[in-house]
C-alpha cells in the first residue's frame, strides 16, 4: 500500500519485494494517480515492463474507476476509459495476469467521488479473493504425451526405433 504514489514509485517498491515470489504468490495492484496527471502512457509502459519482468509470479491489476469528483465528460474520465481498454488488451497476452473490473457505480464511492466507500471496498475485496482463488487453482498447461500413429516404435523390418511423441497443451480450470 502506497497511497498517493505514482506508478513509478510503486514499480520500484514492488520490484524489490517480488523478486522471490513464485506462481504460488499473487501481487495485487491498483491506482489512478498517473491518469489524472497526463502520465498514462508512462504508467502503462511501466506496468507492462513490470509484468514482463515478473512472470515468475501472478499479477492482478485493478481497472481504474471513473472519477465522480470530476464532470462525467471530463478528459480525465475519457483517459480512464482508454487506459482500461489498453491495459486489458496488452495484459491478456500474459498468462500470469488478470485485470479486475472496478465497477463505476456511483453508490460505491464516497461523497467527494474520488475514492471507493466501504461498500465499494467490500466488492473489490470479494472480486480479488475470487480471482486469487481462480489463479492459484488454475492448471495452466498440462502436457499429454501421445504416440504418433505413423511411428509405432518398430520399423518395417522389425527393428526397434525411437518413439516420437506429440505434446498437446490443454488449459484446464478446476
Amino acid at each position: 500500500m502506497k497511497p498517493g504514489a505514482n506508478t513509478e514509485i510503486i514499480v520500484n517498491i514492488s520490484t524489490k519485494i517480488t523478486g522471490k515470489l513464485t506462481k504460488k504468490d499473487v501481487v495485487v495492484w491498483g491506482g489512478t494517480w498517473d491518469i489524472g496527471r497526463n502520465e498514462m502512457v508512462k504508467a502503462h509502459h511501466q506496468i507492462i515492463n513490470f509484468v514482463k519482468n515478473h512472470n515468475q509470479t501472478n499479477v492482478i491489476m485493478m481497472s481504474v474507476p471513473c472519477r465522480y469528483d470530476l464532470e462525467s465528460k471530463s478528459c480525465v474520465n475519457d483517459e480512464v476509459k482508454v487506459y482500461n481498454r489498453k491495459l486489458k488488451k496488452h495484459l491478456k497476452v500474459f498468462g500470469n495476469t488478470c485485470v479486475i473490473e472496478v465497477e463505476s457505480n456511483r453508490d460505491l464511492f464516497t461523497r467527494h467521488g474520488l475514492h471507493v466507500n466501504s461498500k465499494g471496498k467490500e466488492q473489490i475485496a470479494g472480486k480479488t479473493v475470487k480471482t486469487i482463488k481462480i489463479m492459484l487453482n488454475e492448471k495452466k498447461c498440462v502436457p499429454i504425451m501421445m504416440k504418433d500413429r505413423e511411428d509405432p516404435g518398430v520399423d518395417s523390418e522389425g527393428t526397434e526405433v525411437e518413439n516420437t511423441t506429440v505434446e498437446i497443451q490443454i488449459n484446464q480450470k478446476n
